[in-house]
């Protein structure tokens, strides 16, 4: 079957020449990108966008991976006006690059007070107009990208609809069938899925529980299985459901 691959820390070994080999099947080109490294697709009414923080990337609001992004997701949504598309959904490596939200007891993590080092949360809460974190949440919100999928810790959590480390106003959400169910959320979801990575294991321990996070962090063995419903679950009508679903 055919990998669509992503990039992170653990390809740097090697210059990324072995990652280059494996992801030579990446479609890059056809969505204009000028490395393997990031990409974007359009798999049926789902719009895919992988992204590469590596080699400083995305360090810059002006460098081109950057603009390469704000391309593709106003493609997107435009895709979504005409029908075309019905989710955008972004991968990167890490967690808070380029923009999202992480509770586990590291520095770079933040439960929207404090970060794993004990300190101030930083730029995550502090000059919100004009940070980098900022301005690219700002970007996904504006351009309607409903989850932000990253990894890099090896441990699982999700976040509710969120922005600026509060929940998100006027989301609509039941309990139906087993799951928790969001109607058309205003803001993204963000998910770290790391947990199937290599054999470090990584302690359980966490930041204070955040409104904003799912109860759903764990350091158990797990993967995320995400998968694509051409309609709504009852009771919301006709329309299109996207499933997500752990499994330790």
């Amino acid at each position: 079957r055919p990998w669509m691959l992503g990039v992170g820390n653990h390809e740097a070994v090697c210059n990324y020449s072995e990652f280059t080999r494996r992801a030579a099947g990446n479609p890059y080109r056809a969505s204009m990108s000028s490395s393997p490294q990031y990409f974007s697709r359009l798999h049926g009414s789902v719009f895919l966008i992988a992204l590469s923080a590596e080699q400083g990337r995305l360090d810059s609001w002006d460098s081109e991976e950057f603009q390469w992004l704000r391309n593709q997701l106003h493609l997107a949504q435009e895709l979504k006006r005409n029908g075309s598309s019905s989710f955008t959904l972004t991968f990167l490596h890490y967690p808070t690059q380029l923009t999202g939200y992480c509770s586990y007891s590291i520095g770079y993590c933040c439960d929207g007070q404090t970060n794993g080092d004990g300190q101030p949360c930083g730029k995550a809460k502090g000059g919100l107009n004009s940070s980098l974190w900022a301005r690219a949440e700002d970007l996904f919100l504006e351009y309607e990208v409903d989850i932000h999928f990253t990894a890099h810790e090896h441990v699982y959590e999700r976040s509710e609809p969120v922005y600026r480390y509060s929940l998100c106003p006027n989301t609509s959400s039941r309990h139906w069938s087993h799951e928790q169910q969001y109607i058309d959320p205003a803001c993204p979801l963000y998910v770290v899925t790391g947990s199937a990575g290599n054999v470090e294991v990584f302690p359980n321990t966490w930041l204070r529980e955040p409104e904003w996070t799912h109860p759903s962090r764990t350091n158990l063995f797990g993967f995320l299985n995400v998968s694509f419903e051409a309609r709504a679950e009852e009771p919301f009508g006709s329309g299109h459901t996207l499933h997500l679903r752990y499994e330790a």
